[in-house]
């Protein structure tokens, strides 16, 4: 008669029983159930129009999509370069709506950077854009549409060490400046003053939006992984799914403070407070 094993290796074996166990458990949930679920959702996703809205929440005008390159082409732009990414910033709307990822790539041949910004008007349009709102109707406030123009002594270029500095005059008495930096990496520093040169008091509230006007073309919908809008906001998380957000669901937090952005699968697009915006 053969003695049983010692405790411990009865004790492993019950270990690794229950690991196989539970991979079972969790990839037989994962192909039976989840997965066909995340694609029926996601076809359901892709198949609705989301209409792109701005940021006072008003429809914008629906144009026909152009290529990315056309539609880069279309707008005068300065250069954006560093070490980890390039592409340009529009003078239209002062918008950052063309970044590639220089280290990364679509595919294995290594031809075709990953892009994670696009402009408007775009079948993946994924851009970032601030301004400001003000009771005032009477004011002529920067928009979307906007053509914005290099302040004296701005950079030309985009790049860790140098500010790029747009103005933009109303006409009525106020400048409005954007000023964009980028550090060695990823961060984008965006500071808006406002200039005041009539003779009375004006008040404005400034905003920054990111825009995903599709689904990323690489989503998967993965249970375990979140992709999609993300922040930390009025001391919480807030993470809503694209399926509840398709069917009109909207998070509405006011007088808060914390970040937000919008993550994929390994990138995330976010927006901090910036303590420096300044009104004149």
């Amino acid at each position: 008669m053969t003695p049983p094993p010692p405790p411990d290796e009865q004790d492993s074996s019950r270990l690794l029983l229950a690991i196989a166990i539970s991979l079972a458990i969790l990839l037989g949930f994962h192909f039976m159930y989840e997965k066909p679920r995340q694609e029926k959702m996601l076809q359901a996703q892709r198949a609705a129009a989301l209409t792109p809205t701005t940021a006072a929440g008003s429809a914008t005008e629906n144009k026909p999509l152009k290529p990315r390159q056309e539609a880069i082409a279309a707008t005068q732009r300065v250069p954006i370069h560093s070490g980890e990414l390039s592409g340009s910033l529009s003078l239209v709307g002062a918008k950052i709506d063309d970044l590639l990822l220089n280290e990364h790539y679509a595919t294995i041949e290594k031809k075709e950077r990953v892009a994670r910004l696009s402009p408007p008007n775009t079948k993946d349009a994924y851009y970032v854009e601030s301004g400001w709102t003000s009771d005032d109707k009477s004011l002529r406030l920067p928009d979307s549409e906007t053509v914005w123009s290099l302040a004296p002594g701005s950079a030309a270029v985009l790049a860790p060490g140098n500010t790029v500095s747009m103005q933009w005059n109303n006409g009525q008495g106020l400048l409005f400046t954007r000023k964009i930096e980028l550090d060695d990496n990823y961060l984008f520093t965006i500071t808006q003053e406002i200039t005041n040169r009539t003779s009375s008091e004006k008040k404005f509230n400034a905003w920054h939006l990111i825009s995903r006007h599709n689904l990323p073309e690489d989503f998967k919908g993965f249970f375990i992984l979140h992709e999609g809008p993300l922040g930390f906001l009025d001391g919480k998380l807030r993470d809503p799914q694209y399926k509840d957000l398709v069917k009109g669901e909207k998070v509405e937090i006011e007088n808060t403070h914390g970040w937000l952005g919008i993550t994929d699968k390994y990138w995330f697009v976010g927006i901090l407070p910036n303590p420096q915006e300044q009104f004149d």
